[in-house]
């Protein structure tokens, strides 16, 4: 996959370089991951964009071009995840009761499982 530079752009606040390791440099020394005398720390500060990649703080990418796949080519749900998802759904009212009684430090109520529909 591949991130567009404007989203790079705007989650670092590099406005533009000239490849991988201007990149790099640019961002070490805007984020102070220097070594001793001042030299960018580059494989900090690749490891740093790698882990943000990993955890999705770079979310947007495009696909490859020979790996796109044709939505008529795309693999059928199975049902059993295609159940759990509905479960889910069914959940989130109980979810939500839940937080809003933590929130009111109502934590028996948000321990019984009530609903906004049984108080």
């Amino acid at each position: 996959a591949r991130v567009k530079p404007e989203h790079i752009a705007r989650t670092y606040g590099v406005p533009a370089w000239t490849d991988n390791e201007d990149f790099l440099t640019q961002l070490a020394k805007r984020q102070g991951k220097l070594l001793k005398g001042g030299d960018p720390d580059l494989n900090t500060v690749a490891k740093v964009v790698l882990h943000d990649w990993q955890r999705g703080r770079l979310p947007y990418f495009e696909l490859p071009q020979e790996s796109a796949v044709e939505a008529s080519e795309a693999p059928e749900v199975p049902e059993g995840v295609k159940a759990l998802k509905q479960s889910m759904k069914e959940l989130e009212p109980h979810v939500q009761a839940a937080k809003a009684a933590i929130a009111r430090g109502d934590v028996a109520g948000a321990d019984a499982g009530e609903t906004p529909d049984d108080e």
